[in-house]
């Protein structure tokens, strides 16, 4: 006959709070966030004994699948927190009673569910996880916690999957996740908070919920991770954030002042300007100087595996018709790279599409990586009137992405830096934006040089045209 939990003496309602509405909820997928060290492993052991205890006895034991990115994080983590407990936890009251074969990668709680555990690294590894008939589907820390972590993370695939294997027959199945606050735009973040969904639950333990933690512990993680932003959001305060890969290139890039709290919106008759990347990620930026002598970046255009004819024909051509119709007048800069010639047709370029299909005149830009990086620098060092130069809207994303980190130098593991920055979705945005920093601040040894007083306070009026006296845009 099955036991009860009352029969093997374990305690569920040892809860912190938060953990306590985790371990009642019964939406079929449900996600715990928050910071290192708060118990969100334990909750993941209490919701899972508690699943049990809560089915019909003829259904158990339950089994459960508990997945990580590899096998090396999860037994160095979540699987030892269970087999070698500390005093005092959830799990050193489970401890006793289990069952552990292959290596710890079976692990069975006697009339209550039986845990496969394994990483999902492989495509074998998705397919196993796809075989199975669960009633209980754990997906532990799917965002890497640190550019160092052994593997990168779960796809978003290994939750879809694993709904399909809800297949025991027990009064309702569940998928739970357990992360720290993941990057602010990874899909655990996007799909548990952003998106609404009625079969789905989202909590958050606040930091400083867990009473058994050292007393020095909050305090010591937060200096080692003084002098980085992004960890220390999301490991100790609570907050999703942005894993730097390596070293930015633009650390003078600030969101709070260089990010604007509103959609910034084109102003009629006043100039604007193109600033454009090639390759199969084509981009183009696009900007104003308004008549308060403010940078605005409206928007970013940015192609994936297509090529500057689809860019434009998609996306970028559309938007010039439409919303940025009242705007007759632009400049176009960009990397001189855009002028190369296609080895099918020689008369054609990236450059060549730019001028043919928006009737422009494309301006190279530098082509020195320095001094696009003094550019950019100082660009988003400048002020006027005491308030940053640069204002990017706030819908605008892989422009501000990059300068946030995106964009990096990669580093080695002896700690050494790339000399030019890692090429990827976000190099591609930076690299046009510099391009157009340098244009706009004449900087640069090739390309026409504009006439602006490097002042920044005092745009000549030919960058306005036709601005209707009295307005004034910050």
């Amino acid at each position: 006959m099955p036991r009860t939990v009352k029969q093997v003496d374990i305690k569920l309602d040892i809860c912190s709070p938060t953990q306590d509405l985790f371990r009642w909820d019964r939406h079929l997928e449900c996600a715990l966030f928050g910071p290192r060290g708060e118990g969100k492993t334990s909750a993941g052991f209490i919701r899972m004994t508690h699943h049990a205890a809560v089915n019909q006895a003829e259904s158990r034991p339950i089994p459960w699948a508990v997945c990580r990115d590899t096998w090396t994080n999860l037994e160095r983590t979540t699987l030892r927190s269970l087999l070698y407990p500390h005093p005092g936890s959830f799990e050193s009251q489970l401890r006793p009673f289990l069952k552990v074969s292959d290596g710890g990668r079976l692990v069975e709680f006697p009339g209550f569910w039986t845990a496969m555990f394994f990483g999902v690294d492989t495509l074998d590894d998705l397919n196993k996880l796809q075989s199975l008939q669960l009633g209980g589907l754990w997906i532990e820390e799917p965002a890497p916690a640190a550019a160092t972590d052994i593997g990168g993370g779960l796809s978003e695939d290994v939750l879809k999957v694993g709904i399909t294997s809800l297949r025991h027959p027990c009064d309702y199945q569940t998928v739970q996740v357990t992360s720290n606050y993941p990057d602010e735009d990874h899909w655990s973040w996007r799909r548990f908070w952003l998106e609404k969904n009625e079969n789905r639950a989202t909590y958050r333990i606040p930091a400083g919920e867990n009473p058994y933690l050292p007393k020095d512990y909050r305090a010591n993680m937060r200096a080692a991770l003084a002098d980085d932003p992004g960890l220390l959001s999301r490991l100790v305060l609570g907050e999703p954030g942005f894993v730097v890969q390596g070293t930015a290139v633009t650390p003078e890039y600030d969101a709070l002042k260089h990010k604007a709290l509103v959609d910034l919106q084109p102003i009629e008759g006043v100039r604007g300007y193109r600033f454009w990347d090639g390759g199969h990620n084509p981009t183009c930026v696009v900007a104003q100087i308004t008549p308060g002598n403010r940078f605005h970046v409206l928007e970013t255009f940015l192609g994936e595996g297509i090529g500057m004819a689809q860019l434009l024909e998609e996306y970028v051509k559309p938007a010039m018709k439409g919303r940025y119709a009242m705007i007759k007048d632009w400049e176009d800069t960009g990397d001189p790279n855009l002028l190369s010639r296609d080895q099918g047709d020689i008369r054609r370029s990236p450059a060549w599409f730019i001028e043919e299909m928006l009737g422009a005149s494309f301006i190279p830009g530098p082509t020195r990586f320095e001094t696009l990086t003094t550019g950019i620098k100082k660009a988003l060092n400048d002020k006027v009137d005491g308030l940053p130069w640069i204002q990017i809207s706030k819908s605008e994303f892989y422009l501000s992405k990059g300068l946030k980190g995106g964009w990096h130098y990669r580093k080695s593991p002896s700690g050494q830096l790339g000399v030019k920055p890692l090429k990827n979705i976000f190099s591609h945005p930076c690299d046009a934006f510099a391009h157009g920093c340098c244009y706009l601040l004449e900087m640069g040894e090739g390309g026409r040089k504009r006439r602006l007083n490097l002042s920044l306070g005092q745009f000549r009026q030919d960058s306005l045209m036709g601005v209707k006296s009295g307005w004034m845009v910050g």
